[in-house]
C-alpha cells in the first residue's frame, strides 16, 4: 500500500502537497533588528519552537475536477484524487550561519503527529516516513528581508517529503519591505507551483511591540508552455486565494503567531484540474539555548546536505520510481516475461488484455536496463503480427534510456527495408523523450537510403518529431533539422515534396516556420494546403487561430477543411474558435468535417457550457444521421 499512495501522491499536481506546510513557518522569524522594530533578527544559534497545527484537504484531477468532486462528495466512476493531510507538531528553527546578505537556518519537526488519508485510505506508513526524514534537519538560505533563496535536504530525503517541506515554505515565507515606512509593499516569492507576486499590508503601527501583518499571494508567473510530442500543452493557471495573518513581535524580531486560510486552485484548459484549501495556526512557545556539540553537528550536516535546489524545482522521483517499479515487476524475470509473451503470442485472438505484461516489461526496462539488449534481438526477428511485436516497441520507446533507444536502433538495422515491421519501429524510436545523436542519424540514414518511399516519408517524417523533443535540450540539432526542412520546401517544385516538408514542419512546431507555412495555405494544390494546415497546430503567435479559422470559411475544399478541424482540435479552445465551430456546424456541407467540430465541442465542454447545448441541437437537428448519431453519442458520455 505504501509505493501504491507514494505513486498517487508524487503523480498529483504539488498543489496537492501543501500538506504539512507547517513545519518551515519558523525560519523567517528571528533575525536582524533594525531600528524600526520591522525587521528579522538573525543571532547565530538562536533557536525558536513553535506550536503547529495545520489542515489541508486536497483534490487533483487531469481531466477535470467537478463540483461534487471539490465538494467531497465522489462519484465512484471519478477519476479525482482527494487527500486529507492533519498535522501536529513543534517546528525547531536555529539560526546556523549568518551571512551578508541573509542566513541559513535549520529546521525540523519535533513530536510530529501527522495524518495522511488518501482515496479514503489511511497512509499510515506514509506518514511515518514524513514524521521520520522531516525529524532530520534541512537547511534553507534566506536573504535579510526574509525571502527564500534555496533550500537543501539530507541525501537521502525522499522526494514526497522535500514536496512537503517546499510547499510550506513557499507558502508562509513573510518578506519585510525594504523601506520600513511602507504601508504596503510586493515581492516575488516562490513555491513548488512556480514564482507569484505577494502583496503585503501593514495593519498597526511601527511603534507598537507587536506589528500586524497582512499577506495574499496575488497572481502566479506564466509558465512557457513546454512542448509537447503528441499535443499541445495547455495553458495552466494557478489562482490563489486567502489570506495570512502575522503578529511580529518588534522587540525580539520574530513573528509571536501567524493563522492562514488559504485556497489554490489550478486551472488547464478552462477547467479546474486541481484544488487545496489549508488552514495553519502557528504560536511560538519558547526559545531554546543551542549547546555548541549539536552546533558543530548542524554545521556537519549543512555541510553533507544534498545540493541546493529551488522551492520551484521538481523533485527527484528517482528512488519513488524504483520502488513502483520494483512492486510492478514483482518477482516476474525477463525470462519469465518473454514466457508469458509468447503464451499471449500464440493466442493472439483470444483479445486478453495485455496491459498488465506491458508495464512489467517497463519496470523491467527500467530497473535493468541491460534487459534492452535482449529485447532487441528479438525484435530484429520477431513476426510483427499479434500483439508481442507492438508491445516491445512500445515499451522501449516509453522507457527511451540510451539502452532502450539502442535495442531499436539495432532492430531497425536489422530489417532496413521491411515497411511492416518499421512501420511500428520508426514511431517508436522517434517518439523518445531524449533522442540521441545515434537514433537522429537511424532516421537520416533511411531518409536517404531506404528502397521504400513508405519508408523514406514515414523517417523524414519522425525528424520533425525528434526536431520537436529536442528544441528544449539541444537547441542547435533541433534548428538543424528545421533549416534543412525549411530550405527543402523553398526548393520543391512538385506539390508532394510540398506537402511532405509541410507535414515535418507541423511535427517541428517551431514558430520559425509560419511565413512558409502560411504561404502555403492559398497553394493551388489542395493537399498542399491541407498539409499547411495541420502543421499549425503547435505554433505559438497570436495569428493561427486567425488563419485557421480563415480557412475553415473560405477553404471549398473538404479534406482543406477536415485538417483546419483537426488542427483545432490540438489546441486550446477560446471563445472566438468556439464561436468558429458554432458557425461552421450550422453552414459546412460536409457531415465529415462537421463530425469533427462536434468532438472538438465536446472536449471543450468544461470552459463552454453552450457545448452541451449545441450537441443537444446537433443530435435532434442535422441533416445527416451520422452526424446526429455523433452528436448523441458525445452527449450521452458527457452526461457520464
Amino acid at each position: 500500500m505504501f509505493s501504491r499512495l507514494k505513486e498517487r501522491l508524487g503523480r498529483k499536481f504539488v498543489v496537492s502537497l501543501l500538506a504539512l506546510a507547517a513545519m518551515g513557518v519558523a525560519l523567517w522569524y528571528f533575525f536582524p533588528k533594525g531600528s524600526s522594530g520591522l525587521a528579522h533578527r538573525f543571532v547565530p544559534g538562536q533557536r525558536l519552537v513553535f506550536d503547529v497545527e495545520y489542515l489541508t484537504i486536497s483534490t487533483s484531477n487531469f481531466m477535470g475536477l467537478t463540483d461534487e468532486d471539490i465538494a467531497g462528495v465522489m462519484n465512484r466512476q471519478s477519476q479525482a484524487t482527494r487527500i486529507h493531510t492533519n498535522v501536529a507538531a513543534e517546528v525547531v528553527a536555529t539560526v546556523v550561519e549568518v551571512t551578508k546578505d541573509g542566513a541559513v537556518v535549520a529546521m525540523a519537526l519535533r513530536k510530529p503527529s501527522i495524518t495522511i488519508v488518501s482515496e479514503g485510505e489511511l497512509a499510515l506508513d506514509m506518514g511515518r516516513v514524513v514524521e521520520t526524514e522531516l525529524a532530520l534537519p534541512f537547511f534553507v538560505q534566506l536573504d535579510a528581508r526574509g525571502r527564500i533563496v534555496n533550500v537543501r535536504f539530507a541525501q537521502d530525503v525522499q522526494s514526497i517529503t522535500q514536496s512537503f517541506a517546499k510547499s510550506l515554505l513557499g507558502s508562509i515565507q513573510v518578506v519585510l519591505p525594504t523601506d520600513v515606512a511602507e504601508e504596503t509593499w510586493q515581492t516575488r516569492e516562490e513555491d513548488p507551483n512556480g514564482t507569484f507576486l505577494a502583496s503585503y499590508t501593514r495593519k498597526s503601527p511601527l511603534a507598537g511591540a507587536v506589528i500586524e501583518l497582512e499577506k495574499r499571494r496575488m497572481s502566479y508567473v506564466p509558465k512557457v508552455a513546454k512542448k509537447k510530442l503528441r499535443t499541445f500543452e495547455a495553458d495552466t493557471i494557478v489562482n490563489p486565494t486567502g489570506q495570512i495573518a502575522v503578529e511580529f513581535d518588534a522587540i525580539d524580531g520574530a513573528v509571536k503567531s501567524l493563522i492562514a486560510d488559504e485556497t489554490t486552485t489550478v486551472v488547464a484548459d478552462g477547467q479546474v484540474v486541481a484544488r487545496s484549501e489549508s488552514k495553519l495556526k502557528l504560536r511560538l512557545i519558547g526559545r531554546e539555548k543551542l549547546e555548541t556539540p549539536e552546533q558543530k553537528s548542524l554545521r556537519a550536516n549543512l555541510k553533507a546536505a544534498a545540493t541546493a535546489q529551488l522551492l520551484s524545482t521538481p523533485g527527484d522521483r528517482s528512488k519513488a520510481d524504483a520502488a513502483m517499479y520494483k512492486q510492478e515487476l514483482g518477482d516476474d524475470t525477463l525470462d519469465s516475461l518473454m514466457k508469458t509473451l509468447a503464451k499471449i503470442q500464440a493466442d493472439s485472438e483470444s483479445g486478453a488484455d495485455d496491459t498488465k505484461l506491458y508495464l512489467k516489461f517497463k519496470a523491467l526496462l527500467h530497473l535493468r536496463p541491460d534487459a534492452a539488449l535482449h529485447i532487441g534481438k528479438e525484435l530484429a526477428v520477431l513476426k510483427t503480427k499479434g500483439p508481442a511485436f507492438p508491445m516491445l516497441c512500445g515499451a522501449l520507446s516509453s522507457v527511451g534510456n540510451d539502452h532502450a533507444q539502442s535495442a531499436l536502433q539495432a532492430a531497425i538495422a536489422a530489417r532496413p527495408d521491411d515497411w511492416e515491421a518499421l512501420m511500428e519501429l520508426i514511431p517508436a524510436i522517434s517518439m523518445v523523450e531524449a533522442p540521441t545523436q545515434a537514433t537522429e542519424q537511424t532516421l537520416r540514414d533511411l531518409v536517404q537510403k531506404a528502397l521504400d518511399p513508405q519508408i523514406r516519408s514515414t523517417a523524414h517524417l519522425s525528424l520533425g518529431i525528434v526536431a520537436r523533443a529536442l528544441a528544449d535540450t539541444d537547441p542547435a540539432r533541433s534548428n538543424r533539422i528545421l533549416l534543412e526542412t525549411l530550405k527543402n520546401i523553398g526548393g520543391a517544385a512538385a506539390p508532394d515534396a510540398r506537402r511532405q516538408n509541410l507535414l515535418v514542419l507541423g511535427n517541428i512546431g517551431a514558430n520559425e516556420a509560419l511565413p512558409v507555412i502560411t504561404k502555403h495555405l492559398t497553394d493551388e494544390d489542395a493537399p498542399v494546403r491541407a498539409a499547411a494546415a495541420i502543421a499549425l497546430r503547435w505554433l505559438e503567435s497570436d495569428d493561427i487561430d486567425g488563419l485557421l479559422v480563415k480557412a475553415l470559411t473560405n477553404d471549398t475544399n473538404e479534406g482543406v477543411r477536415q485538417e483546419v478541424v483537426n488542427a483545432l482540435g490540438y489546441r486550446p479552445m477560446t471563445a472566438f474558435t468556439f464561436a468558429a465551430h458554432k458557425t461552421a456546424l450550422a453552414k459546412d456541407a460536409s457531415a465529415h468535417v462537421r463530425k469533427s467540430l462536434l468532438r472538438n465541442v465536446a472536449q471543450a465542454h468544461r470552459g463552454f457550457s453552450e457545448a452541451r447545448v449545441i450537441l443537444a441541437d446537433v443530435a435532434q437537428n442535422d441533416s445527416s444521421e451520422d452526424v446526429r448519431e455523433v452528436g448523441a453519442r458525445l452527449l450521452l458520455e458527457l452526461g457520464q
